[in-house]
C-alpha cells in the first residue's frame, strides 16, 4: 500500500483517434460536397467507433466519430432529396402555368357568351359609344366590359399570378368578318383567342402582334386582375 507521500505516476494522455476526426471533418464537409464526403464521413465513422471500442479507452473520439456518423447521414440523404425537389419544381410550376391557361380559356368561352348575348340585343359589342344609353358612364375604355352587367365579370376577367400583361378586347370587331374580339393575357409564351365566331384558338405570343397590327383601331387593354362592380 503506498504512503501519502508517495506520487502515484499521472496516466497517459489518451490518443485521439485519426479516423474519428477524419469522420467529423468529412461529415462537415458534406454540407459543401453531400455524399462525396458523407459516405467516406460514414465508412470512417464506423471504423473509428469499432477502434475505440477495441482499444479499452486508449484511443478516444468516440463522440467526434459519431458527431461525423449523423453528419454523413445527414448530407447524404440530403442530395436525393435536393435532386427530387429541383427536378420536380419546374415540372409542377408547368403544370400550375397549364391549369391557369385552361382556366383563362374557359372564362374567355364564358365572356364570349356574354359578349354574344349583348350583341344580339344591341347588334353592338360593348363599347364607349354606348355608356351612355345604358347609363353605365363609368363603363368605358378600360372597364368598358362593366356594360355586361354580368356578376361574374370579375370572375372571368381574374388571371393567376403567371400571366403575363392584359386582356386586349376588340369593341369594334365585326361578325360579318369574323374578327378577333378578344386575346386573353399570356401564359406559357402562348394566349387565347376569341373570334366574333365563338371559336377559341391558342396562339404563341410571337403571332400576336400581326393580329393586333390587322385590328382597325388599337384593341382595349383590361386589366388582367379583377376590377370593382
Amino acid at each position: 500500500m503506498s504512503s501519502p507521500d508517495q506520487i502515484l505516476p499521472h496516466p497517459a494522455p489518451q490518443e485521439k483517434s485519426g479516423l474519428a476526426i477524419a469522420s467529423l471533418i468529412l461529415g462537415l464537409a458534406g454540407f459543401l460536397l453531400t455524399f462525396f464526403t458523407g459516405i467516406p464521413a460514414i465508412i470512417t465513422g464506423h471504423m473509428a467507433r469499432a477502434r475505440i471500442k477495441e482499444s479499452g479507452g486508449a484511443i478516444g473520439g468516440s463522440g467526434m466519430a459519431l458527431a461525423g456518423l449523423i453528419l454523413g447521414y445527414l448530407t447524404t440523404l440530403l442530395l436525393p432529396i435536393i435532386i427530387l425537389a429541383g427536378l420536380a419544381t419546374p415540372a409542377i410550376l408547368k403544370a400550375k402555368k397549364n391549369a391557369d391557361f385552361v382556366q383563362s380559356i374557359n372564362h374567355m368561352r364564358n365572356l364570349s357568351l356574354e359578349l354574344h348575348e349583348f350583341h344580339s340585343r344591341h347588334q353592338s359589342y360593348p363599347k364607349d359609344e354606348l355608356a351612355s344609353s345604358l347609363q353605365l358612364p363609368e363603363a368605358t375604355g378600360p372597364r368598358v366590359l362593366k356594360q355586361l352587367q354580368t356578376p361574374d365579370l370579375n370572375l372571368y376577367l381574374t388571371v393567376k399570378n403567371h400571366a403575363q400583361g392584359d386582356w386586349l378586347y376588340n369593341p369594334n370587331a365585326t361578325e360579318e368578318r369574323n374578327d378577333t374580339l378578344l386575346i386573353s393575357p399570356i401564359i406559357l409564351n402562348k394566349a387565347a383567342v376569341l373570334t366574333t365566331d365563338g371559336s377559341v384558338s391558342q396562339l404563341p405570343e410571337t403571332q400576336l402582334q400581326q393580329i393586333i397590327d390587322s385590328m382597325p383601331a388599337p384593341p382595349i387593354a383590361i386589366p388582367s386582375a379583377p376590377y370593382g362592380r
